[in-house]
């Protein structure tokens, strides 16, 4: 029996340098394969005979060595710590994107800014108010606000088809998060049927399922756990998203219709359609919830469009006005948190709404210079609350606090004339679509009056807000309509004046938690300063961001990195071992033989 073990024994060793041959020459071929974690072979004794026992020791033999297993070498704490990372590198790389592309659109990053298309409106006025009379100076003036206004809509556009871009890379995300759980899901299942043997370790196919954990990670907040059954159950933003069972598929629904928005939100249909995500939280590296493409995606996005009347203005006279109960119509604490939950966490819509106040107030300012308007309920005015007023149409009009009118005589702040043969008064220079800015109406007196206008002709609520300004055509086509003349046809210096005056004086505020007013100019430099350090602190983020997770991976590839000459030393050494194993077979077999046929 001795020399059958002794040959079980070389063939074992014979068995186990080819299995660690095999071994290094799969890592050698897929040194360079992404993703490829190299493996390593691990021998143990077989079992033991015993031979005799003195009382003090066992004498036994060996039947040689036996494979144990062939693992990947692979630190599951540099992928927890790298997934992480780079989970939040790329949240931040999509909010510095969302930026780079603003500044794009707004063109400061090349070609023409629109704070060149600024300063030549500005540049105009201030020709008028130099010489209101010149026509060469009324027609710049046009044309500046034409190419003013056309620039601003443009900018305005842009963003909201950046928002539908980000809006289409959102579903897109949420596919590829799904074909990720589908390809996971069946990798668990083929690894738990090769490895149920417990024969063989599936290995390549666990290089794969790191791969996509890895991608999944950058997308989304991912947590996992191996199963002792080789199963990999997986959650992302704290719900089940692969198990046992299968996969929890990421679904989308439109948002909120009473928003204006046909946007998509990530949700889970298994889970009654429950969102995602809860984007109405602070967003903080210390909470850990500043993780995942998809979420910088939906972040910078956010939910809708925005304007001027989303920024809250705590000394904007409407939050003083009350009903007829003495309750405040508005109210300035709930504005703000929508403010705080809604507008400033999104980079696209604060942007939105920030620029949309610049245009809205230039062009309110422009307009209410050469069209004043003044109460209907002043004393110089004569109506009261609750009077009747009646259009041309037979329509009527009740007089509110509200109601305003144009101030064609009133005071000294009336509107200037036309030198056009009606010498019109109260042509604004930029316009709403659909919408007269004035209604006229007579009281039972016969007295006419210029009501100012909210509504279009479609019985929508119209506001001097991106997208639904435009240049006045009337103007355009008439410059003589502008009411820049006294009704002798004199020049009328104070209305040229109050066009110039709107321009130094300031009156607009970055946001709620700025103090100090700026003028336009001053409001549009600090606008763009708010963008460019947005985008260095992103860039800050990302390129911390970047060397840390890099770092990790550093440290990860260089436990699972294969090294060519490392492995051909190995190769070398296995080599020899079956080599000695072969030799040491062919010894014993010719010892048999000897035995065999010579006793």
């Amino acid at each position: 029996m001795g020399g059958i073990t002794s040959l079980y024994t070389g063939v074992s060793g014979l068995r186990s340098s080819q299995t660690a041959i095999n071994t290094t020459s799969h890592n050698l071929v897929n040194v360079n394969t992404e993703g490829y974690v190299r493996q390593q072979v691990v021998f143990t004794d077989t079992t033991y005979k015993n031979v005799s026992n003195d009382g003090l020791n066992a004498q036994k033999v060996g039947f040689g060595v036996n494979l144990q297993d062939i693992r990947r070498i692979r630190d599951v704490l540099l992928d927890k710590a790298f997934r992480t990372e780079i989970g939040r590198q790329s949240f931040y790389e999509e909010a510095f994107q969302a930026v780079d592309e603003i500044e794009g659109i707004l063109g400061e990053l090349d070609g023409v800014s629109f704070g060149t298309y600024l300063d030549e409106l500005w540049e105009s006025v201030q020709e008028v108010e130099k010489d209101a009379s010149s026509m060469v100076a009324r027609s710049s003036l046009v044309q500046n606000a034409v190419t003013f206004i056309n620039r601003a809509n443009a900018v305005y556009d842009g963003l909201i088809n950046y928002q539908s871009t980000l809006n289409t890379e959102v579903m897109n995300k949420v596919n590829r998060i799904n074909e990720i759980s589908d390809t996971i899901d069946s990798l668990n299942k083929q690894i738990m049927r090769i490895e149920s043997t417990g024969i063989e370790s599936a290995n390549d196919m666990r290089d794969q399922r790191d791969e996509l954990l890895d991608e999944l990670s950058s997308l989304i907040r991912t947590e996992y756990v191996e199963e002792p059954t080789g199963m990999v159950r997986v959650r992302t933003e704290g719900v089940v998203f692969v198990d046992i069972t299968g996969v929890n598929r990421m679904g989308y629904e439109m948002l909120d219709t009473e928003v204006g928005s046909d946007y998509f939100t990530p949700t889970w249909p298994e889970l009654g359609g429950r969102k995602v995500y809860n984007l109405e939280v602070e967003i903080s590296t210390p909470k850990n919830n500043d993780i995942g493409a998809l979420k910088g995606l939906l972040l910078a996005r956010g939910n809708s469009a925005a304007n001027y009347t989303d920024i809250p203005n705590s000394d904007d006279p409407k939050y003083q006005l009350k009903d007829d109960n003495g309750d405040f119509l508005y109210n300035y604490e709930e504005d703000l948190d929508r403010y705080r939950r809604i507008i400033e966490p999104s980079v696209v819509k604060t942007v939105m709404a920030e620029f949309d106040m610049l245009i809205n107030s230039i062009v309110t300012q422009i307009n209410n210079a050469l069209c004043p308007d003044i109460s209907a309920t002043d004393p110089d005015v004569g109506l009261t609350i609750g009077q009747t007023l009646t259009t041309a149409d037979g329509q009527t009009i009740t007089v509110t606090k509200d109601t305003l009118i144009l101030n064609t005589h009133y005071n000294d702040e009336a509107a200037g004339y036309g030198t056009d043969d009606d010498k019109t008064q109260g042509a604004e220079l930029f316009s709403r679509d659909h919408t007269k800015r004035y209604i006229e109406c007579t009281d039972a007196a016969g007295n006419t009056y210029k009501v100012y206008n909210t509504i279009n002709e479609f019985g929508i609520e119209s506001l001097y807000t991106l997208g639904n300004i435009d240049i006045n055509y009337d103007v355009l086509d008439n410059k003589d309509l502008l009411g820049l003349n006294t009704r002798d046809g004199a020049v009328d210096q104070k209305r040229a004046s109050a066009l110039a005056i709107q321009w130094d004086t300031p009156c607009l505020k970055l946001g709620p938690d700025y103090v100090s007013y700026d003028d336009f100019i001053e409001f549009y430099s600090e606008f763009t300063g708010q963008i460019a350090n947005a985008g260095d602190l992103y860039n800050n983020m990302i390129n911390y961001q970047t060397s840390l997770a890099g770092g990790i991976d550093d440290q990860r590839t260089g436990i699972t990195g294969v090294s060519s000459d490392e492995e051909l030393a190995y190769l070398i050494q296995y080599q020899n071992a079956y080599n000695a194993a072969s030799r040491y077979i062919t010894v014993i077999d010719e010892m048999l033989e000897h035995i065999v046929t010579q006793l």
